[in-house]
């Protein structure tokens, strides 16, 4: 049989017939030359077709050796061209919708460029593959035939469906209770996963073999707050790798002999101890004798070494140029030598990228703008959740959509063997909206939503809520008032760290990172500031805007911005965590006299000290506790306790478990706070089909 690759002949879409080895475009009557970039760009998005390819792997294509002219302004420029040879340089308005048509090629996903028609391809016959010898017997019929069935498979590959279906759902365990992080072997017979109980705290490690059911638990965990997590086969199946801390105060890698038959571990034993300051994530087995795995420590960022098992030796695979970056996750495929791994990306989202360890190269794949927590792989492809939802992308940055037959909440993808991939299905991490009413402290009401709501702050004066949540991995803000709830803010990766609301409920005030940024319930953005905050609250009147401005080596000064003169700054006094009530300011400040921190009071003369703060402010939000009238609100001893500011006394309002945050109304009747809740989830498997 003699080998030979198909020749293209022509490609025709969109009543076009294009020769590429010709360099002639065809459009009825009139003949057109496509040279240059253009015809490189053209001849990119078909060589990907069916499939999407990225701006940023086009790009590398069109300029290989001038990376300064890889620009989004030059890779327009060219498409315009592209556009104007094909006479699609005026996008059309279908008549009946009145919205666009798409362009011949177009963004279907961000980032992500194709053809958006049919494409047919036609090859030159002699070079199609065929029998050289024992023609005798082959009619000039049965040869034609021959050849017009090669014709056709290779047609039909060209246009199968673009679209992978998720199908024949099963579940991987049957235990009730919390699960995130899983493994499959590399026989897909036996799948470990992490697991804790709804009313536990320890992550336990167990194995499920899929074929017969039978459930061991490999490490039942003792230690509160600690998981056993992320764990990995070795290539033969007979060892495992993970991860097991509490992510304060202790961190270790640990490698077990497992035994699949028994679903038993022998020989358990560190091979890497990444104590605070330290950090790893992720091992993953490269070979029997060393794995890879993510790394950090104080002075640095994460990077991803390769740890020899029984020597100990390191060894540096990547490192981010940029320090505020990290390399924090990482995926290996042994089929292929490559490794997939994630990157912060510089501002927001995350870096799909991939190591060849063959060539030894490290390139981009995609950049998503929102964070990426686990890929997995499919074959050659990545499966990874987009904006849109899950797709496969390939190493060449082609992508193919993942349709799932029902909306499902998926988290944690992991390869199933050859043809699926796994989730966790539900939700990771859930908190509600409580309601305390202090008047009568056993009665309480609870704003269950179907997203985490992590921070609530209210209004002074009437019932407006104002409120971080995650949903579906953006972070929003929203208000509700009464029974109306609206997304004021979404704020895609990056959650925001800090919140006050105006006691008229008009106008709030966030930071995001180092920006401080004051909207509207419109969603209007009225300011917006690039410093450093320690804190904010809004004046008695919601007049002003007060702040705490910081800076390396000074003490931090609190500044008033006025709402009605353009957030003009006025200087207040040194100080952080300010808070209002009846017109007075209060603040933190570090006090000369002990060098603790104290409460004060704002007073034109001297400041004057309440009392040294009853709770630690090295980090600590304008959310974490308020004053009002004369009463400070805080946390102490899971209770909501309040302390007279005239006579220091102190008790305690309400008991009150795993909250986090202190709003109480001017009434002080109602205190708003967000409790963590229980959560159910389950682990299921999908085949990827076309």
């Amino acid at each position: 049989m003699e080998n030979r690759t198909p020749i293209i002949s022509h490609h025709i879409f969109a009543g076009l017939t294009y020769y590429p080895n010709k360099a002639l475009l065809k459009i009825d009557d009139e003949t057109r030359r496509v040279s240059g970039i253009p015809k490189s760009l053209l001849d990119g998005v078909l060589k990907y077709y069916p499939e999407l390819v990225s701006m940023e792997r086009l790009a590398e294509e069109l300029w290989p050796d001038e990376p300064e002219k890889r620009t989004s302004t030059n890779f327009y420029t060219q498409l315009r061209l592209v556009r104007k040879l094909l006479g699609d340089d005026k996008q059309e308005v279908d008549r009946e919708t009145g919205e666009k048509r798409p362009r011949i090629i177009d963004f279907i996903s961000t980032g992500f460029i194709g053809v958006t028609c049919k494409v047919e391809t036609h090859y030159h016959e002699s070079s199609l593959p065929y029998r050289t010898r024992s023609l005798s017997g082959w009619t000039k019929a049965g040869i034609s035939a021959s050849l017009l069935a090669i014709a056709t498979i290779s047609f039909s590959f060209a246009f199968k469906d673009t679209v992978y279906y998720a199908q024949n759902k099963s579940q991987l365990s049957q235990l009730n209770g919390e699960f995130q992080r899983a493994a499959t072997s590399p026989n897909g017979l036996i799948t470990v996963y992490n697991f804790k109980y709804e009313s536990s705290t320890s992550w336990h490690l167990i194995a499920t073999n899929k074929q017969t059911s039978a459930t061991s638990w490999l490490v039942t965990e003792q230690k509160p707050d600690t998981h056993n997590t992320e764990p990995n086969f070795s290539p033969s199946g007979k060892q495992l790798v993970w991860v097991r801390t509490d992510y304060k105060t202790h961190c270790e890698i640990l490698v077990a002999e497992f035994e699949p038959d028994t679903l038993t571990f022998a020989r358990t034993r560190k091979v890497l101890n990444c104590d605070p300051p330290m950090n790893a994530r992720t091992p993953q087995f490269k070979n029997e004798n060393e794995i890879l795995v993510a790394v950090s420590d104080f002075q640095s960022p994460f990077r991803i070494i390769k740890l020899n098992l029984w020597t100990g030796e390191k060894t540096t695979i990547t490192k981010p140029a940029n320090e505020n970056n990290n390399d924090y996750s990482l995926f290996y495929n042994s089929d292929n030598q490559q490794m997939a791994y994630l990157r912060e990306a510089d501002g927001t989202g995350a870096e799909l990228r991939i190591y060849d360890f063959t060539h030894q190269t490290d390139s981009l794949l995609k950049k998503y703008p929102s964070a990426l927590y686990s890929v997995a792989w499919i074959n050659n492809r990545i499966v990874a959740q987009s904006e849109k939802g899950y797709e496969a992308i390939s190493t060449t940055a082609s992508i193919t959509p993942i349709q799932f037959n029902e909306v499902e909440s998926l988290h944690f993808p992991f390869s199933d063997g050859p043809k699926a991939v796994g989730f966790v299905k539900g939700t990771l991490f859930n908190r509600d909206i409580v309601i305390y009413h202090l008047k009568t402290p056993s009665e309480f009401s609870q704003l269950s939503t179907k997203h985490a709501d992590y921070v609530v702050v209210g209004a002074k004066n009437n019932d407006t809520l104002i409120f971080f949540s995650l949903k579906d991995g953006k972070n929003l803000v929203s208000y509700q008032k009464g029974k109306s709830t609206k997304v004021i803010a979404d704020l895609q990766k990056n959650g925001a760290d800090d919140l006050a609301v105006s006691p008229n409920g008009k106008t709030i005030a966030y930071k995001l990172e180092n920006t401080l940024i004051v909207q509207d319930l419109e969603g209007k953005t009225l300011y917006s500031e690039i410093t450093g905050i320690s804190g904010f609250t809004f004046s008695s009147d919601s007049q002003q805007l007060l702040i705490s401005k910081s800076s390396p080596n000074e003490e931090p000064t609190i500044v008033s911005l006025s709402l009605n003169n353009q957030f003009q700054p006025t200087t207040i006094t040194k100080g952080f965590l300010p808070k209002t009530t009846n017109n007075k300011l209060y603040y933190m400040r570090k006090n000369p006299a002990d060098e603790k921190v104290w409460l004060y009071e704002h007073s034109d003369d001297e400041p004057k000290p309440i009392m040294v703060a009853p709770f630690s402010t090295d980090r600590i939000y304008s959310y974490a506790f308020d004053i009002v009238n004369n009463n400070l609100y805080y946390f102490e001893n899971d209770a909501l306790v309040k302390t007279d500011l005239t006579t220091q006394e102190k008790t305690i309002v309400t008991p009150v478990e795993n909250a986090r945050g202190v709003s109480i109304n001017n009434a002080e009747d109602l205190f708003l706070t967000t409790k963590k809740m229980p959560v159910q989830n389950s682990l299921i498997s999908v085949e990827l089909v076309k």
